[in-house]
């Protein structure tokens, strides 16, 4: 099964190219236009990793973070921004607008792999480090 990557972003012009791109890339893409929204979607179904800009109304991306952290089942957060100061919140990574597609990407596929080996790891540690 393809991983799912929920994309939050207000401009509607970026949130489709972002999610076109990665839909090129084979994922399996939802997009939301805000936090709140984002969490509505995130209870349907959680995707494997979140993309959210953080400037938006309504729910901002770092407040989708923190919320995100604290679910027991964490969904990690690649937050991204045109502001020149990291983010004040533990997120997987962050990506300063603009930026490349391939950027963009590489990013996208390491957060994926870091979160993969870390669900690995946690399911080897419940069954006894097999």
């Amino acid at each position: 099964m393809d991983p799912t990557i929920l994309v939050v972003d207000d401009d509607p012009h970026l949130r489709e190219v972002i999610a076109d791109a990665l839909g090129d890339e084979g994922y399996d893409v939802r997009q939301a236009a805000d936090g709140q929204r984002a969490l509505e979607k995130i209870a349907e179904a959680a995707p494997d990793l979140v993309l959210s800009d953080i400037s938006m109304p309504r729910l901002t991306g770092v407040e989708l973070a923190e919320r995100l952290s604290r679910r027991a089942s964490p969904v990690p957060v690649v937050l991204m921004s045109a502001t020149t100061i990291a983010p004040p919140v533990a997120t997987e990574m962050f990506l300063r607008k603009p930026f490349a597609l391939d950027e963009l990407l590489g990013l996208v596929a390491s957060a994926l792999r870091k979160t993969s080996h870390s669900r690995r790891h946690d399911v080897g540690a419940l069954q006894g480090g097999r």
